[in-house]
């Protein structure tokens, strides 16, 4: 009697064929609402022609160090930015989660792509810092240095707090950085359009609470957001940016996103991680 025939090499797991067809629908969404581009690629990204300018009513917010990285971005064309946020989807495969696939190639990475944004970068990097790899932490971290905002900072101080295996390698980039700005001459600029943030709190897209109080909002979610980092994992300090955050743009979600199936799943890789780089 024959061997039974083995399972072809070819074969497309059930959860696979849920996230390409998930992924579909929302190309199909994409393609049929025809959005034009808008706000950071067309009114920001390619008009940046020095410091300071008044570009879709507030100024460049990035690290001067960046500058160069947004030269090359406009010399490749908004295809290529397409390109890199689907890569770093695909890069999501390491990690097991395939909800956190299905959920990534939802609404809040659209708008990131859409406005030509970058933060999905910045999610894909705190995914792979919650399962604890150091290359994945490190990256965030050096990604929080060059785009600061207020939703990363819960995780980078989670990372630097649990993790002391990243505190030369953190300080080292901050370091860097720093010594960057300074040799740029816009340090002050910079700072100038770091405090100028504020006025994001009444972003008319903004999503958050503190789109309704203001300011105010840090009065209840800094606190809220300390006791999670002191209390919860890694995935928890991720969802603690969401919450502390004044203003929230529908793609910062993300960091919500990406906290949700380490969590739910509480799956043996991210308890492996964490015993291995939890509290020191």
């Amino acid at each position: 009697m024959s061997a039974p025939l083995a399972r072809p090499s070819w074969a497309i797991r059930r959860e696979i064929w849920l996230l390409v067809g998930y992924g579909l629908l929302n190309l199909a969404l994409l393609v049929a609402l025809r959005p034009a581009p808008n706000a950071d690629w067309a009114t920001a990204w390619w008009r940046v022609a020095s410091w300071g300018s008044e570009v879709y009513d507030y100024p460049w917010r990035y690290s001067p160090v960046m500058l160069p990285v947004v030269q090359v971005m406009v010399a490749a064309g908004p295809l290529a930015l397409v390109g890199a946020h689907l890569v770093a989807l695909v890069a999501l495969a390491r990690l097991g989660f395939w909800p956190l696939w299905l959920f990534a190639l939802s609404a809040f990475f659209w708008v990131d792509l859409i406005v030509g944004n970058v933060f999905t970068f910045v999610a894909v990097a705190a995914a792979f810092a919650i399962t604890g790899s150091r290359a994945g932490s490190l990256l965030y971290m050096a990604l929080t240095f060059l785009m600061p905002r207020p939703v990363q900072v819960p995780l980078a101080l989670w990372l630097l707090w649990r993790r002391r295996d990243l505190r030369m390698a953190s300080a080292l980039l901050f370091g860097l950085h720093a010594l960057g700005v300074l040799a740029s001459g816009l340090a002050w600029q910079w700072m100038g359009s770091l405090v100028g943030s504020t006025s994001l709190t009444y972003e008319p897209f903004s999503v958050g609470p503190g789109r309704i109080f203001g300011l105010y909002w840090l009065l209840i979610g800094v606190p809220v957001a300390a006791l999670m980092v002191w209390r919860g994992g890694a995935p928890v300090a991720s969802l603690a940016g969401v919450v502390a955050s004044p203003f929230l743009l529908p793609q910062y979600l993300l960091m919500a996103v990406i906290a949700v199936p380490p969590i739910a799943a509480k799956s043996g890789h991210y308890s492996q991680a964490e015993q291995t780089h939890g509290p020191t």
